[in-house]
């Protein structure tokens, strides 16, 4: 099979395929002689080295940055291996929120919406969106929680956020497990919600929805693409 690129003077042949099944990603090459694709293989580091050494002239060292020890999430939006720099998301769920009695609301399990996550270095930022991301045109909401300010960046407080290794696997485990092992004390966003956040948890810790209700985010005036550092907006 040849393609060829408005670039290329000359028909450029099909050498792989990288195809998502379910959460997962694989990796398929090409067989010219069959005319067919092969089955596929995880897409592991080996397999990122092997593309790199096809696709590029410069050949990234794994061993030394931070990537994936096995397959790629499809939840994962952006990474970057020379530094610790990943954005990702989480579907909605509902998870254990601990309060300090001081602000009047109940630790319990409660709904959170679909959230938007970036760390860079030790700083995490987040945000909610209100269906899982098909585009990075969507546009992005405050999320839902004291200590995280406007524009998303989270006081961890007491919760301890640290992590030596390189796998961006167990790199997102502890940032998730850092932030909701984090007591909420303060409000740092006026624009929580559309409507007030206290009275909210209250009725949900009363009531026990399975859901967030999405209708009550509030806009950020930013879409994923400027958390990407695609646009200013």
């Amino acid at each position: 099979m040849e393609m060829i690129y408005t670039n290329s003077v000359e028909p450029q042949k099909l050498q792989f395929i990288i195809a998502g099944y379910g959460d997962k990603l694989a990796y398929h090459d090409y067989d010219h002689e069959k005319q067919k694709l092969n089955a596929g293989k995880p897409l592991t580091i080996e397999t990122l080295r092997s593309i790199i050494k096809v696709t590029s002239d410069k050949f990234v060292d794994f061993d030394t940055t931070f990537n994936f020890s096995g397959l790629i999430p499809r939840n994962v939006i952006r990474f970057f291996t020379d530094e610790k720099k990943i954005i990702w998301w989480t579907p909605g769920q509902k998870r254990r929120l601990l309060f300090e009695k001081s602000v009047g609301i109940k630790t319990g399990i409660y709904p959170v919406p679909v959230l938007l996550w970036k760390l860079e270095s030790n700083k995490l930022s987040v945000w909610a969106l209100k269906t899982q991301p098909k585009s990075t045109s969507e546009s992005i909401f405050h999320a839902p929680f004291f200590n995280t300010s406007a524009t998303g960046l989270v006081c961890m407080g007491n919760a301890k956020f640290s992590s030596d290794s390189m796998d961006y696997i167990e790199v997102m485990k502890v940032a998730e497990t850092a932030f909701f092992n984090s007591y909420f004390t303060h409000s740092a966003n006026s624009n929580l919600l559309k409507i007030n956040y206290s009275e909210l948890m209250l009725e949900h810790f009363k009531s026990k929805p399975d859901t967030f209700p999405s209708k009550q985010l509030y806009p950020a005036s930013k879409t994923i693409n400027s958390i990407l550092g695609y646009e200013n907006s």
